[in-house]
């Protein structure tokens, strides 16, 4: 993720880190032929509507491949461990202006917007998000991925898992396709 399309804030948040290779490795992963995926992370402290629209208009004038948009989940043992959870409001109104302004590409429904909210996700899948991505790392190492407090699903089993992401699917009336999962930008030039 570019997380905020604002220098001063993405280098406030990340001292001695430059936005500008950031962006550069981004170009980078695009040369060699990857697809690329970004996103921005809402409620960042110090983010406002218009640090927002900065975000929008970055995803809309590169070729991403798919675009997390989610809330942040701070965890507790960061430097942003006491800053409220992101508004999911806020999260689920930019994926439907990413999904507007940029029709093809993939815009996943985040574990983080059903951590923040229970039925997010599903509210995601009806706004704008086409992308679901079960929880399957293995159980046994799912514990050390803590990457945010209440991450939803690491109790079920693997088979659990799926069959929960293919019922949400369902509930949203959303086919499930077949393929590798390739982004419809695929072979697309930054």
């Amino acid at each position: 993720k570019h997380e905020t399309a604002n220098r001063a804030l993405y280098e406030r948040l990340h001292p001695g880190a430059s936005y500008d290779r950031r962006l550069a490795c981004q170009d980078e992963l695009f040369a060699l032929g990857f697809q690329v995926g970004s996103g921005c992370i809402v409620g960042l402290p110090g983010q406002t509507p218009e640090i927002l629209v900065e975000d929008l208009r970055l995803i809309a004038s590169r070729r991403y491949h798919m675009c997390g948009l989610g809330p942040l989940i701070p965890h507790p043992a960061t430097p942003l461990g006491s800053v409220p959870v992101g508004s999911v409001e806020i999260s689920l109104n930019m994926m439907a202006l990413t999904r507007l302004l940029v029709p093809d590409i993939m815009l996943p429904a985040t574990t983080a917007l059903e951590t923040a909210q229970a039925g997010a996700r599903l509210r995601a899948l009806r706004g704008g998000a086409n992308i679901l991505m079960p929880n399957l790392t293995p159980r046994e190492f799912a514990v050390s991925y803590d990457i945010y407090p209440g991450k939803k699903a690491p109790h079920l089993t693997l088979g659990q898992e799926v069959e929960r992401t293919l019922a949400l699917a369902r509930e949203a009336g959303r086919p499930v396709g077949s393929g590798p999962g390739h982004s419809p930008r695929r072979g697309a030039k930054a």
